[in-house]
């Protein structure tokens, strides 16, 4: 089924739903059409965010596809990764276990920082080192120059990725402005669905190519057993 999809279909799709959460969205926000918090970009477990999961998901499942069809475990790393960002954001994971350890070890904010902004780092930190430091060793050594490719660019819309997660999620925090906190709330939400959907478009792209053979493989590192290449 998923070899039938076309890939110049399937990225103006995803933008288009996406251009439409955002525009319901505002319309909520300033209109209250709809009524339903269920299209609040802010709130969680909300429509778009539930559009999000299902990208999530199937970035992890396709990269899963391409460490079974080629053997090599840099594509299972970065499935791992995406697997574990769409556990963080469906069941709220670096949010729940930071606040259990505030009121744990009763941490108090900090030049001007708060208490559960600081256990939330360490939860990231907790998950995401390892996460990252097996991507990065799968990058090097068992991967080949088309896996290093896709791993590279994967890397940089990581970055973009988190960068808006992180930096302007800040922002959005502290700001004072009233009028603006709903501003910087769609710019930020709203950009994290314009990079993850480039995400799957471009993960979706290099499954297509990986089994279509559009790149010849050059096996510097050898797959593990039971890879095919």
């Amino acid at each position: 089924m998923l070899k039938n999809i076309k890939e110049r279909r399937l990225f103006p799709t995803l933008i288009l739903i996406t251009i439409a959460f955002i525009i319901v969205h505002l319309f909520h926000t300033y209109y209250g059409v709809p009524a339903s918090d269920m299209f609040d970009l802010e709130i969680d477990n909300n429509y778009p965010e539930f559009f999000l999961y299902l990208q999530e998901l199937a970035i992890a499942v396709l990269l899963v596809l391409m460490y079974r069809h080629s053997g090599f475990l840099i594509y299972l790393a970065w499935g791992l990764i995406f697997t574990y960002i769409l556990l963080d954001d469906s069941l709220l994971l670096h949010e729940r276990i930071g606040v259990f350890l505030v009121d744990q070890f009763n941490v108090q904010n900090n030049f001007g920082v708060r208490g559960r902004d600081i256990t939330e780092v360490i939860v990231q930190l907790f998950f995401g080192i390892p996460l990252l430091s097996f991507m990065a060793w799968a990058h090097f050594y068992r991967s080949d120059d088309f896996g290093r490719k896709v791993s590279t660019w994967l890397f940089v819309l990581f970055a973009i990725l988190v960068s808006f997660a992180i930096v302007l999620d800040w922002f959005h925090v502290k700001i004072m402005i009233i009028d603006l906190k709903p501003v910087l709330g769609t710019i930020e939400d709203g950009a994290e669905m314009f990079v993850l959907t480039g995400i799957l478009w471009y993960v979706f792209r290099q499954w297509k190519n990986l089994i279509n053979g559009a790149f010849v493989p050059t096996f510097d590192s050898a797959p593990i057993r039971g890879g095919r290449s």
